[in-house]
C-alpha cells in the first residue's frame, strides 16, 4: 500500500485519452466502464464519490454500501461507497467494479483474466504516469483514469453523512472539485454513448466530451 504523489488542492484533471488502436471495451453491446480499486485505498475512496455521481446520470445503483478507507494509510478513514455487493443497471453503459482488497488489506474480489490483462496493460507508462496504481478506471477502452482526479484529503475522518452534506453543498473547494471531476466523467461517458441520454448530455459542454492528457499522476495507491 505505497502511496504515490497527490494532486494539489483545487485542481481537477480529466480522464486521459487512450490511443485509437486500443480495442473498445464493451459488454452486452454497450460501452463498459471497468473500475479496479480497493476499500483500503484513500484515493479510491475519493474517486468513488465522483464516479457514483457520474454513473447515476446514466443508470441506477442498488445495494450501494458505505465504508471508509484504511485507518493507517494516507488520508485515513476517508468515508466513501463500496461497490461490493452492489448492482448497476443502465440502458446506455455497463459498469464492472472490482474491489481487490478490503479496508484491512485482505483479498476481497479477484479480477477476471481479461480485467487483469487490461489493468496490467494500460495502468503503466506511456498510458499513465504510474505503474499498477489504483483507482484504475477504463472507460470503454477510449479513456482512462489512474489515481483520483482531485484532492480528497479534506474528507479524511468525516462521517459519511457529513461528507455527503459537504460534497453536495456546493459551498467549499472539495464540493466543487468532486462535482468537476464527476462532470469530466459524464462528458467522456456521453462521448461513448453518442450523446445519450440527451437530457444529460445536452447539458454537458462540448469541451468536456473528450479526454485530456493527464500531465501529472494524481493521488493513487500502488496495488
Amino acid at each position: 500500500m505505497t502511496a504515490a504523489s497527490t494532486v494539489q488542492p483545487g485542481t481537477v484533471t480529466a480522464p486521459s485519452n487512450l490511443p485509437a488502436s486500443v480495442p473498445a471495451l464493451t459488454s452486452g453491446g454497450k460501452p463498459e466502464i471497468l473500475y479496479i480499486g480497493a476499500e483500503y485505498c484513500p484515493y479510491c475512496a475519493a474517486e468513488r464519490w465522483a464516479l457514483v455521481i457520474a454513473l447515476s446520470k446514466f443508470g441506477t445503483f442498488s445495494n450501494l454500501a458505505t465504508t471508509t478507507s484504511s485507518s493507517t494509510d494516507a488520508n485515513p478513514d476517508t468515508p466513501t461507497f463500496s461497490f461490493v455487493g452492489s448492482t448497476y443497471t443502465s440502458p446506455y453503459i455497463t459498469f464492472t467494479p472490482v474491489e481487490t482488497q478490503d479496508r484491512a488489506g485482505q483479498t476481497l474480489q479477484t479480477p477476471t483474466n481479461d480485467e487483469a490483462n487490461i489493468f496490467q496493460t494500460y495502468d503503466v507508462p506511456p498510458y499513465t504516469n504510474s505503474q499498477g496504481a489504483i483507482p484504475f478506471i477504463d472507460l470503454g477502452g477510449r479513456y482512462l483514469v489512474s489515481g483520483t482526479q482531485y484532492d480528497g484529503s479534506q474528507l479524511s475522518g468525516m462521517s459519511f453523512d457529513t461528507a455527503l452534506g459537504d460534497i453536495t453543498s456546493g459551498a467549499n473547494p472539495t464540493s466543487h472539485a468532486v462535482q468537476a471531476a464527476a462532470a469530466r466523467l459524464v462528458g467522456v461517458i456521453c462521448s461513448l454513448t453518442h450523446g445519450q441520454p440527451s437530457s444529460v448530455c445536452t447539458a454537458v459542454p462540448a469541451s468536456l466530451q473528450t479526454g485530456q492528457a493527464v500531465s501529472a499522476n494524481q493521488g493513487s495507491s500502488n496495488g
